[in-house]
């Protein structure tokens, strides 16, 4: 997992301003990205982990 994890700065961007307009948390931030980014993070689990997680959702 680690190995595969990435994002841009923009994204990283994108979601630290996403943070600040919403007076998001850290809890907050994790479903937004989720639910923003999941082509992103499917790539860095496997599938039976992306269906749990979107369950989740």
């Amino acid at each position: 997992y680690l190995q595969k994890r990435g994002f841009t700065n923009e994204q990283m961007s994108e979601m630290l301003a996403w943070m600040e307009d919403n007076y998001a948390d850290g809890e907050e931030a994790m479903f937004y990205f989720f639910n923003t980014y999941p082509d992103l993070w499917k790539g860095w689990v496997s599938e039976d982990v992306a269906v749990r997680i979107e369950k989740a959702l």
